[in-house]
């Protein structure tokens, strides 16, 4: 009877563990940059580039977590973490893994613009969805056509490229997203306001992902 006590004792502190630390999420292990959307709504991004600041581990570990500690308020409950950070050998490539409480959070820690959520505040915080959709039944919709009224549909917004994992499959995708053979989304660049428009290979200024709302 004491035996089982106890085991029902670490099952339940178990459960309580990844409750808090959400270890229902696996590991980000990838060989390209990549941001995950997790069903939680926490982001985790996987930092994959040339190092030709030639920083070495303990550099770079340094930095990183001052700009941790500058951002976290709460120390009981940390916006920002990081998960992993290495060093090639040689020092020419670096890996940084970040754990992001919310969107919100990986939007000013990184000063980028990014947003996640419905579709009706997104036009609200002011993403007009000024480009080109498709979807598997090869439907082409552009600027204010979206169904903005649909509650289950969220939408992530993004400048940058990258990889990106969703909870769920794209219903649709903007024209500077592309699937790729792993499961993911690979974000192009959009459009560069430094560039005459002559050189510009897309008229879209951020890439869209539209997908079915987990957290409802």
């Amino acid at each position: 009877m004491k035996k089982a006590f106890i085991l029902l004792t670490i099952l339940m502190l178990s459960v309580l563990a990844c409750m808090v630390s959400g270890c229902g999420e696996k590991k980000l292990n990838v060989s390209t940059t990549t941001l995950r959307l997790n069903k939680d709504g926490s982001i985790t991004h996987a930092i994959i580039d040339d190092n030709p600041s030639g920083y070495t581990q303990d550099e770079l570990l340094t930095y990183v977590n001052g700009l941790i500690s500058s951002y976290n308020t709460d120390p009981e409950q940390p916006a920002v973490k990081l998960e992993e950070l290495t060093v090639s050998g040689d020092g020419t490539s670096i890996k940084i893994v970040m754990d992001y409480l919310s969107w919100y959070d990986y939007t000013y820690f990184n000063n980028v613009p990014f947003y996640v959520g419905s579709i009706k505040n997104a036009l609200n915080e002011g993403y007009d969805f000024s480009a080109v959709f498709s979807a598997d039944s090869g439907l082409k919709l552009s600027g204010y056509t979206l169904p903005a009224e649909y509650p289950d549909l969220n939408v992530m917004v993004l400048k940058e490229a990258m990889d990106v994992i969703l909870p769920s499959k794209a219903i649709m995708i903007s024209d500077t997203v592309a699937g790729n053979e792993n499961g993911a989304y690979t974000v192009s660049k959009t459009i560069n306001e430094n560039v005459p428009e002559v050189f510009q290979t897309t008229n879209s200024q951020y890439s869209y992902l539209i997908f079915k709302n987990t957290q409802n």
